[in-house]
């Protein structure tokens, strides 16, 4: 996602450069555990072959022509060591992807509707069923939060995995606070949210099984580190509300995006409850 824009920014650059490359060869990657986020490009490393100039001097030049700042994108660009050039995404940036996604189901799948739940002594191998739990984990989650009036979903209680659960409140989700900061701090709340953009950013890239199996078992594991760190319930329910709610949406992201490497990509079920 983040990753296809900045790809696309780049060769539209470049191209009108006059260079002819494929929007595929342009390097550009998700710098790992990194907070605030950002992403590097190696592009100028490979422009620099082509054109047999300095790649320092070809990298400012990539970023003196390119321009993010917009109502929606604000995304610092620089030139790092050896001509990398390196994109930071502000918390409104961040912000602003996060509730695109809760506003945008991933496509819906057409694994049959025969059934919501599924038992630990079925066919699937462990690491699926560990993901099978963290998807239905995050079902009951968004439920209870919405019986305890923290959120309000529009359809609490359905009769199978819904691709997306839409927040009728609070909406939009209060990611920044009153100083335009993100309400997320706790390093395992950046953890899941790197592990999310990089599977958006893969979804593009890979059809691989095997890639997708690992994927998600990241993901859960992500989730899995986040719930039992970062509370929900209790005294951030009571004192912090709006925090809750920012946790809440992260797990609305979780669960989508769980569904669908369950089930459109590795086809198996995410189910509803265990």
């Amino acid at each position: 996602m983040v990753q296809c824009f900045l790809v696309n920014k780049l060769y539209q650059h470049i191209r009108c450069q006059e260079i002819n490359i494929d929007s595929q060869d342009i390097p550009v990657y998700l710098l790992k555990e990194s907070w605030p986020i950002r992403y590097h490009s190696a592009i100028a490393l490979k422009l620099a072959k082509i054109k047999h100039q300095n790649p320092i001097d070809i990298a400012a030049e990539i970023v003196q022509g390119l321009s993010f700042q917009s109502d929606r994108v604000e995304i610092t660009v620089e030139v790092i060591s050896n001509g990398i050039i390196a994109f930071e995404l502000s918390d409104r940036t961040v912000a602003s992807w996060l509730q695109q996604i809760i506003k945008t189901p991933l496509p819906e799948s057409s694994f049959p509707r025969f059934s919501n739940s599924i038992s630990a002594d079925n066919h699937y191998s462990k690491n699926r069923f560990g993901v099978q739990y963290s998807h239905a984990r995050c079902c009951s989650i968004l439920r209870l939060a919405d019986r305890d009036r923290i959120i309000t979903l529009d359809r609490p209680n359905p009769q199978r995995t819904p691709a997306l659960w839409f927040f009728i409140e609070p909406d939009p989700i209060p990611w920044l606070d009153v100083s335009g900061k993100l309400r997320i701090h706790h390093p395992s709340e950046q953890q899941l949210i790197g592990q999310l953009l990089n599977s958006l950013d893969a979804d593009s890239t890979s059809s691989d099984q095997q890639f997708w199996e690992k994927r998600a078992d990241q993901i859960s594991n992500a989730f899995q580190a986040f719930y039992s760190q970062c509370r929900i319930w209790g005294e951030v329910k009571l004192q912090t509300p709006k925090i809750a709610q920012v946790r809440l949406g992260l797990i609305s992201i979780t669960q989508a995006i769980l569904r669908y490497i369950l089930q459109e990509k590795l086809g198996v079920l995410a189910p509803l409850e265990l």
